[in-house]
């Protein structure tokens, strides 16, 4: 299909056909294909508009090609649709990728607690117990949690920490793994053992 583009363009460049030009860069709009729809476009003295890269950026996030999607979104300067990308994104706990949306869509990635622990979960599906961690460990936050709730911060903390450990306890026992919750230790003895 690509191939089928770029002979196009280029039979219609070499013919200085500037109408068949710009409507193959409509047909390249319409397949998500921006770079060709660029490409034709150039060629037929024209330039891609917002209007233009937001077209493609939607076809692209109905074919389910999110990251392309958001690049497309980043050059129409769409704001509403890389927050849509940031929040699929985030359902799919795919809390790096969605950063990087809310990051180009220039808003702050606050989550609550119990978005955080999801995410988790969904990389302890995944096996990526690195990335779990980091989900878990940002669930318990402190200042992020009195924000939200204030006096009923700790308590919620403690809440979640618990099923942050009681979900990995439950992945490692299904890995066929042992397991044990130590609730007391020597902080000390522990971070010289283990140099950190």
């Amino acid at each position: 299909k690509d191939k089928r583009y770029y002979d196009a363009k280029f039979f219609y460049i070499q013919s200085k056909n500037i109408d068949a030009l710009l409507k193959l860069g409509e047909l390249c709009l319409d397949e998500g294909q921006s770079g060709f729809a660029s490409s034709a476009f150039e060629a037929a003295g024209r330039k891609m508009t917002k209007v233009d890269y937001r077209r493609a950026g939607d076809v692209l996030l109905q074919k389910g090609e999110d990251n392309c999607a958001l690049g497309c979104y980043q050059h129409a300067g769409y704001k509403t649709g890389m927050f849509k990308i940031g929040d699929m994104f985030l359902k799919e706990g795919d809390l790096e990728n969605a950063q990087k949306a809310y990051k180009m869509a220039n808003r702050e990635l606050l989550l609550t607690p119990k978005q955080y622990t999801e995410i988790g979960d969904a990389y302890l599906q995944r096996k990526n117990y690195a990335k779990a961690i980091e989900a878990y460990k940002a669930a318990g936050q402190k200042d992020k949690l009195k924000r939200s709730y204030e006096e009923r911060s700790l308590m919620y903390s403690r809440q979640q920490a618990g099923a942050a450990i009681e979900n990995m306890l439950l992945k490692i026992t299904e890995l066929g793994l042992a397991s044990c919750w130590i609730g007391a230790f020597d902080n000390e003895s522990v971070q010289r053992a283990l140099d950190i």
